[in-house]
């Protein structure tokens, strides 16, 4: 498990700046929901890691999904890079697209990947400011707040 770092080693970013971080990141989660990415949440790393703020991880549902995905996240908040980014065919193939938004870095998966990597569980100790992850579906249907299976029809 990892040490969480001391205060004093984590340089504080000023009220307002990291307002501003966290907004871009609900910003980027909501885009990337509004365009069907699965399972998206975003971890705030500020106290685990002095390098960066907050992370936005996402699940798309095919490489053609990956590619849209990180298109669409780099048009509209484009602004924010420090560089203009370009995703080669060897990125989506790879199953996982990084956009380094610098204090808010971005992780576009397909599941297999997401899966292998589970950044989630490294990044354990981080805090949790949105997630949109869906339970697996077996889980769904045992929770009390799952609807009633539908009643046979009879014949």
């Amino acid at each position: 498990m990892k040490e969480q770092i001391a205060e004093s080693q984590v340089p504080a970013l000023k009220a307002d700046e990291r307002e501003r971080m966290l907004t871009l990141a609900r910003g980027i989660a909501d885009l990337l929901q509004e365009k069907k990415a699965r399972d998206v949440i975003v971890m705030d790393l500020e106290r685990v890691n002095p390098y960066f703020c907050f992370f936005v991880i996402a699940t798309a549902t095919s490489p053609v999904h990956l590619k849209s995905l990180t298109r669409d996240t780099s048009k509209r908040f484009g602004e924010y890079l420090p560089r203009k980014h370009h995703v080669s065919p060897d990125d989506v193939a790879s199953g996982w697209v990084i956009l380094d938004f610098i204090d808010v870095v971005v992780h576009l998966f397909v599941p297999e990947q997401r899966a292998y990597y589970n950044l989630e569980r490294l990044w354990g100790d981080a805090g949790v400011v949105l997630d949109a992850r869906q339970p697996p579906p077996s889980t769904r249907a045992e929770s009390p707040d799952a609807d009633p299976p539908a009643a046979p029809t009879s014949r």
